[in-house]
């Protein structure tokens, strides 16, 4: 049946409450949520990074709310009163992280040749690479670096360091267009040295 919308916004009837049981995954959850923000949104399907953090801090239970009330950063992500969509790239890494797409008898990811391999393909929008990469980085364990204001989160541990700095070169380097490639490569020499902030350049060159 389907579902259908209050009419003061989504009444998240299909993705239902979060508390990461009974193979409850992540990715699974947060596409239903985005449909059902999206469908209900006034801006012609556009999600505001306040929108999107509202929704799941009001959607988290049980485990899952202990969860992000108990590590460290992922309150302050949830409760920043200003979001920006590095705010939101870094929940949805450590919350994919956390709860991650469960697979039966999935081969072992080789780091260094899948990396090798990786390349923005002809006609697919840098979003999508950028997307490819995060997962790829979720599966082996890594996430981006915080950024400097998210000082409640752990810093990355020299493995996690060392992988990121690994796909952030990658990135860059598999970008199909040179003019979009350098301006990620000002991203990649930036003081902060975040994959959100190469690809956030990269796209808005």
């Amino acid at each position: 049946m389907p579902t259908q919308a209050t009419n003061n916004g989504p009444d998240f009837s299909l993705c239902g409450p979060f508390n990461g049981r009974n193979g409850q995954t992540a990715a699974r959850w947060l596409k239903k949520l985005e449909w059902e923000l999206k469908r209900c949104s006034s801006t012609q399907g556009t999600i505001t990074p306040a929108e999107y953090l509202q929704a799941v801090e009001l959607l988290l239970v049980d485990d899952a709310a202990v969860w992000a009330e108990t590590t460290p950063g992922i309150a302050e992500l949830l409760e920043d009163l200003d979001p920006t969509e590095d705010t939101l790239a870094q929940f949805k890494a450590l919350f994919l992280q956390k709860y991650p797409t469960k697979t039966l008898d999935t081969p072992a990811i080789h780091f260094d040749s899948k990396i090798a391999d990786l390349r923005q393909l002809a006609d697919e929008p840098l979003i999508a690479y950028y997307k490819r990469m995060i997962t790829l980085l979720s599966r082996v364990g890594g996430r981006d670096r915080p950024s400097m204001t998210a000082t409640r989160l752990p810093a990355l541990s020299p493995l996690e360091a060392a992988m990121l700095n690994t796909v952030m070169r990658a990135f860059t380097r598999g970008i199909r267009d040179p003019d979009v490639r350098r301006e990620a490569l000002r991203g990649l020499v930036s003081v902060e040295r975040l994959l959100i902030r190469v690809y956030t350049m990269a796209e808005d060159s």
